[in-house]
């Protein structure tokens, strides 16, 4: 979706729901999203519209990426399944 289309989309509605990829894009300041996420948050700025998200976001969120020792395509394998949940120095 182009930014074109975005503007037309946002025009229509006054409530939306955002998925975990926005935040993160907008957070991680993605070069090829950060103009569409944006004007997202600018949009729910500037008017009398809502956002909506799940508990479910806010979770993805708030935790951290495991330490790359345990991260899926790692040659280690996982000794001490207990590893995974400890935090990262």
């Amino acid at each position: 979706m182009g930014l074109n289309r975005l503007r037309a989309f946002l025009r229509r509605h006054r409530l939306v729901a955002l998925d975990t990829s926005i935040f993160i894009y907008q957070l991680e300041a993605n070069p090829r999203y950060l103009p569409l996420t944006d004007h997202i948050f600018a949009w729910l700025e500037t008017r009398d519209v809502k956002a909506v998200t799940s508990t479910i976001t806010m979770t993805e969120l708030l935790v951290q990426p495991p330490p790359p020792s345990v991260r899926l395509g790692s040659d280690k394998r996982i000794r001490d399944p207990i590893q995974v949940f400890r935090v990262a120095d």
